[in-house]
């Protein structure tokens, strides 16, 4: 009788913790690649030809990290400003370059 009560208690709290995370995902509480398009980023590991790495960019104050990949396909090495050109996916960004203009 305890093991079931248990049980059922326990099969509550995951089901309510999976709804909150599905509302918090759905309100975008947590980040989506969608809301960093036409936002600066940086590199923070390279992305090789044809390939995906990571960028860090800044969404509502908070650094986040998304995989990421080349607009036109060419390596972007570490540390290289971008900008967020599209969402691949939730969790993907494609991004190019930033030409920084000397002053």
């Amino acid at each position: 009788m305890v093991g079931y009560a248990a049980l059922l208690v326990l099969g509550t709290v995951i089901g309510v913790g999976c709804g909150i995370w599905q509302k918090m995902r759905h309100k975008s509480l947590l980040p989506t690649a969608e809301l960093a398009v036409g936002k600066g980023a940086r590199v923070y590991k390279k992305i090789p030809r044809h390939g995906q790495g990571v960028v860090s960019v800044a969404i509502n104050g908070k650094l986040v990290e998304f995989s990421a990949q080349s607009h036109d396909g060419t390596a972007i090495a570490s540390f290289t400003p971008v900008q967020v050109v599209s969402a691949v996916n939730s969790e993907t960004v494609s991004v190019s370059p930033v030409t920084l203009s000397p002053t």
